[in-house]
């Protein structure tokens, strides 16, 4: 029933000071992509000034997007080399092979993602820097989107995808919710995947985009507000601070198109 994204906005910066000021001899860190997610919690830290680290794999990311946005803060960029890449996928396997069958599905199997190695990867270099604390874009893609945008599948550009809503919210919620990734499905198997890669660190993920008011707010905006734009209080969030953001882009994580080799 809410007409404008501003109590969205509101929950969201107050998500971020939750999980972020308490924690004033903690590092905060980020992995850093050129896509909406990361974008939204980087633009809101430099909002409220929060001091944080980024860390990128290039890969398929847009670099010109990244350089843009790092202006504020310290920034990681890496380019896995083959060996690299080898060797933590190696680890990552071998470490988090007991959730191998709870955390499988059509679309996910944590054991072999390239994602959950490079997430590995990037949680290794943090730790060394001394950060203790992530914070996640996980929820991003299930609630806000479902992956896609007005009903086609962001991922394959089609309607065969991980998502069931693929961006196109009725406007009776009751009707479908909850949709599938909103409890279970790709939410489940990338929480489960990021809990698994930040423990073998001892790096504490926080989820942002998960918090219950923010989550609220965006069930309660009217359905054309959700599905004008993909991502929509992403989106809004990001153009109100000319924060610099590839529009209705969806890359993902792919870790391994940056090998060099």
């Amino acid at each position: 029933y809410k007409e404008d994204y501003e109590d969205w906005f509101i929950a969201f910066e107050n998500a971020i000071k939750k999980r972020a000021l308490q924690n004033i001899n903690r590092t905060i860190s980020i992995a850093l992509s050129s896509g909406y997610d990361s974008g939204c919690i980087a633009c809101a830290l430099d909002n409220l000034k929060i001091k944080y680290d980024s860390y990128t794999i290039t890969a398929t990311e847009n670099v010109n997007t990244i350089k843009k946005r790092i202006n504020t803060h310290k920034n990681y960029m890496f380019t896995l080399s083959k060996q690299e890449y080898s060797f933590y996928k190696q680890q990552y396997q071998t470490w988090v092979e007991g959730s191998n069958i709870k955390h499988k599905n059509t679309y996910y199997n944590t054991i072999g993602d390239w994602a959950g190695v490079g997430l590995h990867y990037i949680f290794s270099k943090a730790r060394k820097n001394g950060s203790y604390i992530f914070l996640s874009g996980t929820g991003g893609d299930e609630i806000y989107s479902d992956y896609g945008y007005k009903g086609v599948n962001m991922k394959n550009n089609n309607k065969i995808g991980p998502g069931t809503l693929s961006g196109l919210y009725p406007d009776n919620l009751s009707d479908v919710f909850p949709w599938e990734n909103f409890f279970n499905g790709l939410m489940e198997c990338f929480i489960a995947k990021e809990e698994n890669a930040g423990s073998l660190k001892g790096i504490e993920v926080r989820y942002p985009f998960l918090d219950r008011e923010v989550v609220q707010e965006f069930l309660w905006l009217k359905s054309e507000l959700k599905n004008n734009l993909y991502k929509a209080p992403l989106h809004k969030y990001m153009e109100k601070y000319n924060y610099p953001f590839d529009i209705n882009s969806k890359i993902g994580f792919k870790a391994k198109n940056g090998l060099i080799l």
